[in-house]
């Protein structure tokens, strides 16, 4: 086998006896390359039994004994799969890497258009920030549950209470990721549906740099598909949420919350202390935030997302609902 002209197209059934595969090569190599290549040579795949999942194209060969496929895998990877009757896996390891030089080799001429296709893209699929980050969040809660449950368990006081103080650890990190997940949100609708007009570097680069509470009232202005002029800020899901965002700087850099020092007062050898009150629905330490808050955090979140949903055109809500449980985002070219 000298050339990639050399493979031969098996289009008959696999005999049932070859059930194991014996070598399986990914090129390094895009899947547009190697769907090019062998399209070029071959034609049309020529292999219909694909898993519509995980699988786009893929060709079948024969080569001597050995049986070969080569297929894409999940849009983003190829794999060259070698299978025999007799279990050689050293030649079929060897068939496969020969394969993968010719498949590198016949590539090399359409990598000028593979670049210029990617210059100017059909879409673009991006991650979708917001179901990372609240995915996150409620695997969190979760385990903090968990763990509270778990101290339950032990048979020790003193193990069942460190045990148990590991809820907040795991607390506060839930607290976080809903803060952040709302973050997210507002920066996938911001990417989704930001007017054309405001879509350069600079203008966007301004817009990014808004004070967050200032980010969600101005979603309208800045963002196609609303039917209000700037979400309410006098809607209690609009406060609720600002009373939990201003905390999010103090707690991810650590500041020292003034509101939080207490003042002491001594008198005849005595020490007094004043603490102010304060409601603790929302903690003002971060050392404090327990399950209860990580709970009343989601709400919050649920609530202000919920408020900016209800702000859009139905047009623009239905679709957008279904966006945030997908991992990513497929943005069509003709649609940006």
């Amino acid at each position: 086998m000298q050339t990639l002209e050399d493979l031969k197209l098996f289009n008959e059934d696999v005999p049932h006896q070859v059930i194991e595969r014996n070598s399986l090569i990914k090129p390094d190599l895009n899947p547009y390359l190697i769907y090019k290549s062998l399209k070029e040579v071959f034609g049309q795949p020529n292999n219909d039994c694909i898993d519509d999942d995980k699988n786009q194209w893929s060709y079948n060969f024969k080569v001597d004994d050995y049986y070969v496929e080569i297929y894409d895998w999940k849009v983003l990877d190829s794999s060259i799969a070698v299978y025999s009757e007799n279990g050689n896996t050293q030649e079929a390891e060897k068939i496969g890497k020969k394969i993968k030089q010719l498949l590198e080799k016949y590539a090399s001429r359409f990598q000028k258009e593979f670049k210029a296709k990617i210059r100017e893209p059909d879409a673009r699929i991006i991650q979708n920030p917001f179901k990372l980050y609240y995915s996150t969040a409620e695997n969190l809660r979760g385990l903090a549950n968990d763990v509270v449950n778990s101290s339950t368990t032990q048979n020790d006081i003193q193990d069942s209470f460190q045990v148990y103080l590991k809820q907040f650890d795991v607390s506060r990190s839930a607290f976080l990721m809903y803060l952040s997940s709302f973050e997210a949100f507002l920066n996938l609708v911001y990417e989704l549906h930001l007017k054309n007009e405001h879509r350069d570097e600079r203008i966007y680069g301004t817009i990014n740099r808004h004070q967050i509470d200032v980010k969600l009232r101005m979603i309208p202005t800045y963002c196609n598909g609303f039917i209000v002029d700037q979400i309410d800020n006098e809607d209690e899901r609009f406060k609720n949420y600002h009373r939990i965002v201003n905390l999010r700087n103090d707690f991810v850099h650590a500041n020292f919350i003034k509101s939080e020092e207490n003042q002491l007062i001594k008198e005849d050898g005595f020490e007094f202390l004043y603490a102010k009150y304060q409601d603790e629905t929302v903690p003002k330490d971060f050392g404090q935030i327990s399950i209860e808050h990580v709970d009343t955090a989601k709400k919050y979140i649920d609530d202000v997302i919920e408020l900016v949903i209800e702000s859009m055109d139905s047009n623009y809500s239905e679709g957008f609902k279904e966006l945030l449980d997908y991992e990513a985002i497929q943005i069509d070219a003709e649609k940006e």
